[in-house]
């Protein structure tokens, strides 16, 4: 029979057996409540974003008034949560969601309320009115009965911080997604260190961390958030001697600012709105401090010019949490990806016009780009930072087919701001018979936070790689 761990049984007496466990409420919250047929959206009573700003400490919610438990064995759950949540929910289900007109909803809450209403009100105190359900049910997805299907994991940026101290612009194109955990390379050691205090205290009081990174900090988004950004300041008036070792005093360094809160409970470490989330390093010279800071020329050589580059990851979970293609599963991970961006009004931007044929075009090649300069073709412009001999900008790239030449040209960009990429492909320069190629790939490095969770991280803006005459 279903439920058998929760039927008949109050808070106090599901939350002190040991046959089921204390879970996450923004892990394992059935997707039925949050987004399927009983969630607000879609007619329902269940509001899960007023159940997470009351839980939240971070946006001054208490996480005592909230409370999920787990049968390990069937999935099922009971969520627990405060009489005045549970009657906001339904007041607001009844004045708003439902539609009812004036009179109806005066006879139906105060019929609720004198039966429902009061009994909540009257509950024992420390005692917390339950909610059964279960993953994968009919209802969990939309507002009819269909089964939500298992989480896929991608994300893309949409714009670059560029060269003004702009916001890194994040697109989760992920299906089917409860929830989201990200994770920026260099993070700031306190977001660190508090996921490990706040680990080792349940340790330490008997409990078991469930957090996904016991020991390094998660921006968990409990909600699934498809467009979002952080900001990015590379002129930071004081360097804080916990962000990066070393208090140098100049104000040089440069760092990334989470926009939103994260979420926070007894087992994940959240932060509020303007904390650091990443570090970037010295932003005057990449060669006093090569800390994620590269420059085009290689090496120490700073006259090609120089950039920053960082790289975000995480994963994004849907119902169940281990169910079929979600956590564990190679579709619920993002692949590591790098963003690029520059030191503020230090660097001097260019920009050149070609012709372009795409790289996975059918006839994408150096050639096809060579004939489109005898035809009736719309010039691109492309923007790169100056500094080299070559027209393209910082291009030291080797010539096509020599493998033994790293990708050292410019990074290609379509906005002045270099913000958004420029598309990968082959570009001819005009009055010329010369072709460089503009390529996604080439220089990638292993970035390991979490030893169980490495991988490659991903160019995500084309450069200059090769040179051909034709």
């Amino acid at each position: 029979m279903a439920f058998e761990q929760f039927k008949g049984k109050k808070f106090s007496e599901v939350k002190a057996q040991a046959t089921t466990d204390k879970k996450e409420i923004y892990k394992k919250i059935p997707a039925k409540l949050r987004k399927g047929k009983e969630a607000k959206e879609n007619g329902g009573f269940f509001d899960y974003k007023l159940l997470i700003s009351k839980s939240n400490p971070n946006e001054g919610g208490d996480p005592n008034a909230v409370h999920l438990e787990q049968d390990p064995n069937t999935g099922e759950t009971e969520l627990f949560v405060t009489a005045s949540i549970l009657r906001e929910m339904f007041l607001t289900y009844f004045q708003t969601t439902a539609g009812f007109p004036t009179s109806s909803f005066l006879q139906i809450s105060q019929s609720f309320f004198s039966q429902i209403g009061e009994g909540l009100i009257n509950m024992p105190a420390g005692e917390l009115a339950g909610i059964l359900g279960n993953p994968f049910a009919e209802g969990s997805i939309g507002s009819g009965n269909e089964v939500i299907p298992p989480c896929t994991a991608s994300f893309k940026f949409l714009l670059h911080p560029g060269v003004n101290d702009d916001n890194l612009v994040i697109s989760n194109t992920s299906t089917n997604a409860l929830y989201t955990a990200w994770n920026f390379d260099d993070l700031h050691k306190r977001l660190f260190k508090g996921q490990s205090t706040a680990s080792n205290a349940l340790t330490a009081a008997g409990l078991t961390p469930r957090s996904f990174s016991p020991n390094g900090f998660l921006y968990i988004q409990e909600d699934f958030e498809p467009v979002w950004s952080v900001a990015v300041n590379t002129t930071t008036g004081s360097v804080d001697e916990d962000i990066v070792g070393e208090d140098t005093g100049n104000g040089t360094y440069g760092h990334l600012f989470a926009l939103t809160s994260s979420y926070s409970s007894s087992e994940d470490y959240g932060i509020i709105s303007g904390s650091v989330l990443q570090v970037s390093g010295n932003i005057n010279s990449p060669s006093v401090s090569l800390q994620f800071g590269r420059n085009y020329a290689g090496g120490s050589d700073e006259s090609s010019g120089y950039f920053y580059q960082g790289t975000v990851k995480g994963f994004v979970s849907g119902e169940g949490e281990f169910g079929p293609g979600e956590l564990n599963e190679n579709s619920s991970r993002f692949q590591i990806k790098k963003y690029i961006y520059y030191p503020k009004n230090t660097l001097t931007v260019r920009s050149g016009s070609f012709l372009f044929t795409p790289e996975f075009s059918p006839s994408g090649n150096a050639n096809s780009a060579v004939s489109a300069l005898t035809q009736a073709a719309t010039s691109t412009t492309l923007y790169y930072i100056s500094g080299a001999s070559h027209t393209s900008g910082a291009f030291t790239g080797s010539f096509c087919g020599n493998a033994s030449k790293a990708v050292s040209g410019s990074h290609l960009w379509l906005d002045a701001n270099l913000r958004t990429p420029a598309s990968a492909g082959f570009y001819a320069i005009p009055g010329t018979n010369q072709v460089l190629a503009g390529f996604i790939g080439g220089v990638t490095r292993s970035f390991v936070i979490d030893p169980t969770d490495g991988g490659t991280a991903r160019d995500t803006v084309p450069r200059f790689s090769s040179k051909s005459i034709h």
